[in-house]
This record gives structure tokens, sequence and C-alpha cells, in this order.
């Protein structure tokens, strides 16, 4: 049976939801709808706005440029919320897609004003998700414009691992990811040749191992310094690997 413990679980990060508004918070979304993978996410049903709790499952956002080309904007591990952002906009251009089957719940604006008078602390644990996920956008623009390739890369599977632990979906050096390798590229501005030459580069210096649907950060302390990750900016309890903070430690690795 599916539940939404993978947001409680998230929130508990921000602040402890009072049970009786959580239930009454779970009352409202009713049972979860289960989709396929490649289902589409329907942000804009009966001329309104929908955003989507993913309860299980893994999503990503994305917009398509006239050239055809698509840009991945955000990537939703359980628990998260896509589409917060356009939730109280008259139209917005992201579309959504599912990365596996997964469990979803629709929220729309009435929805989430409801919960500011019935579950308020609920409500600001929504309002924090969304500032959350701003700053994971922040990021990653930081990334795709100032970090190399390299860096950029295992920046990002670091954050993931850090986003999964919270969630208690990884315990240990390896954690599943259902990303292909072109949905990486297109999520971190690479192209999939520039990838697949990090990926190896990644592999050879045993910082990290990618395969099969999972991702292995073989030396977590040494990948953290290389990709100069710290991740105070998810607002979860976090600590670099070594008693030192990866910013004050210059990269000795030359990645391409």
């Amino acid at each position: 049976m599916h539940t939404i413990a993978n947001f409680k679980r998230k929130l508990d990060a921000f602040s402890t939801i009072p049970p009786n508004e959580f239930a009454a918070f779970a009352r409202v979304l009713g049972r979860p709808k289960i989709l396929e993978k490649g289902e589409e996410l329907r942000f804009r049903q009966s001329g309104r706005q929908k955003a989507f709790l993913v309860a299980e499952g893994w999503a990503f956002t994305f917009s398509m440029l006239a050239n055809g080309a698509r840009q991945i904007v955000d990537i939703a591990v359980p628990g998260d919320i896509v589409g917060l952002r356009g939730l109280m906009l008259r139209s917005a251009d992201l579309r959504g897609s599912l990365l596996n089957v997964s469990a979803v719940h629709e929220l729309d604006s009435n929805t989430l004003l409801d919960l500011l008078d019935e579950t308020p602390r609920v409500a600001a644990g929504i309002l924090w998700s969304g500032s959350r996920d701003e700053a994971l956008l922040v990021e990653r623009l930081a990334s795709v414009g100032r970090r190399p390739g390299a860096e950029r890369v295992a920046h990002f599977f670091l954050e993931l691992k850090a986003r999964l632990q919270l969630i208690g979906k990884c315990s240990g050096s390896i954690y599943a990811c259902p990303l292909s390798q072109s949905q990486i590229a297109d999520a971190l501005g690479l192209t999939p040749a520039h990838l697949n030459r990090v990926l190896r580069y990644l592999r050879e210096t045993n910082l990290f191992h990618i395969r099969h649907g999972e991702v292995e950060i073989v030396d977590e302390e040494q990948a953290a310094l290389f990709a100069q990750f710290d991740g105070r900016y998810l607002d979860q309890n976090w600590s670099p690997p070594s008693s030192v903070l990866p910013q004050q430690h210059s990269s000795s690795f030359q990645g391409p």
C-alpha cells in the first residue's frame, strides 16, 4: 500500500508535524494514482494548474525549446512535489514525465489554500519544500554555468545521495538511480558524448561507479572535495565527510 511516508520523512527535516495535522492532510489527498513509466504529468487540467506529490517513484520536469532541444529542470525523488512553482499561475510551460512506475497525488491551488486554514504546519512544510526546490535549482544553475563537466556530474550524484538519505532510500554507498545517461546530460547541460567521457573519468579516478541503474560513490570524501560539494543548501542534517568543509580545499583532480 502506497503512503505519503516519504513526504513526512522529508518534512521532518523542516519541523515535526503534529500527527492530527498530517492525518488530516492524508485524508485531503485521498488515494494516489498509480502511473506507468513514461506517463506525462499534466500540470494544466480543466483550465487549472496542478502540482503532484510523488509518494513513490521518480519524475522530472522539462522545457522544450523551439528547436526541439530539451532542458530538464527538476528531478523529483519520492516525497517531492513537482509543479509547485506554477500552481498559482494562470499558465506554466513546464512539462513532466515519470521515470518509473509511480504513485502520485494531485494538488491544486484550492487544496493549498484550504491547507493554510486546516493544517497550517503542513502548509508551511509545503512552502519549505518549494523553497528547498528553488535552492536545488539555483545550485544546478551554478553548476551548469561555472562547474567543469566532471565536477558538475560528481556534485549532482552527491546531491542525489543526500536527498535520498533524507527519506531513507540510501543507507550506504550505493543508491538506485533510474535516470538514463541522456536524461542526466539534459539536466546538466552536457552532450551525451561529453557525459560519457566524464563518467569514464570518474570511474578511472575511483570516485564513482555508475552501472545498471545504480550509482556507487566509491570514495565520498574525495568526491566531495573534488566536486566542492557543500550540502548545507539542502537545508537538512548534512555534514561533510571530513571535519573540514570541502570549499576550504582546492581539487587536485583535473577532469574533463
